[in-house]
């Protein structure tokens, strides 16, 4: 490679390094971050670093160097390669410029400690977020049974009482306009903050997601029609649940649970490893068994 710069444009980045941390979907890969860029980063200017030994896709906000990918859409930070010498690139561009590097893994938290103590930047070490991770068993049968006894009987009525009120439940990947379309309209019903997420710019962003990044919609249906959706990254090292929504209609019958639900079930069968339910420890995540993954801040100023 030539002399390594900051560059400012998607084109001329070769970012083929693999993650630094392992398991966190599509977040710290190209397709991802630049459908982010197209929706979001207007306001910003991006400095996108590649070298011999690894690449950071940063942008300058505000004054600030940050990760491409607000970290209420971006679920992981997570350096493509080795570090060190893509960042002392970036010091080098911006000297007296703070940076803050947000929703890091511990393995892509420790390196980039290291590579800036290496460059002698000062930097604070924080707790940011955390993920939540089910690791999924060989069997449906083995996952029902690390459930605890309460949650596992609370799951088993739910289920029951949907299909008895609204017939049987069927799950369906889908990646056309129709099924973003569908759970963005589902997503607008729900109360408070979670439904005004759902702008018309943010219906594109998703639906450029599917098109550009490989997401996909599984659709959850009875007889009376699509009672829920989860909004996803489907890939070999597992299933990234990004977002999802139900129908109002089928609000009383428990139709988030059922999705999840038939989602473990699916993937154990499919031989997905796990099941990534991204940020947030809201409860029913626990209660599936999944276990909350630990996220890092890294704050400091450029010398």
């Amino acid at each position: 490679m030539s002399e390594p710069d900051v560059m400012a444009t998607w084109s001329e980045a070769p970012f083929s390094h693999p993650p630094l941390a392992n398991a966190t979907g599509p977040f710290p890969l190209r397709p991802f971050l630049e459908t982010w860029w197209r929706h979001n980063g207007e306001d910003d200017r991006l400095a996108l670093v590649a070298t011999d030994a690894g690449a950071l896709p940063l942008r300058q906000s505000d004054g600030r160097v940050l990760f491409c990918g607000d970290p209420d859409l971006t679920d992981y930070h997570n350096p493509l390669g080795e570090p060190a010498e893509a960042l002392a690139v970036v010091a080098a561009r911006f000297p007296g410029t703070g940076y803050s590097f947000d929703s890091l893994p511990d393995a892509a938290a420790v390196a980039l400690h290291a590579a800036l103590d290496g460059g002698g930047h000062a930097h604070a070490v924080t707790s940011d977020a955390v993920t939540v991770v089910l690791e999924l068993p060989e069997t449906a049968a083995g996952w029902h049974a690390q459930l605890k006894k309460r949650d596992r009987h609370e799951m088993r009525r739910k289920r029951r009482r949907f299909e008895e009120a609204l017939g049987e439940a069927q799950l369906e990947r889908r990646s056309d306009e129709d099924a973003v379309g569908l759970f963005a309209d589902m997503h607008r019903t729900a109360a408070g903050a979670k439904g005004g997420f759902m702008s018309k710019q943010r219906e594109d962003f998703f639906s450029d997601l599917v098109a550009s990044a490989d997401a996909s919609v599984d659709v959850l249906s009875t007889d009376h029609g699509p009672a829920a959706a989860a909004f996803a990254f489907a890939r070999p090292d597992g299933y990234y649940l990004y977002n999802s929504a139900y129908s109002p209609e089928a609000a009383a019958f428990s139709p988030g649970i059922v999705l999840l639900a038939m989602l473990v079930e699916s993937l154990i069968a499919d031989g997905v490893p796990r099941l990534d339910l991204l940020k947030g420890d809201e409860p029913y995540k626990l209660r599936l068994g999944a276990v909350p993954r630990p996220l890092y801040r890294i704050e400091g100023t450029f010398v």
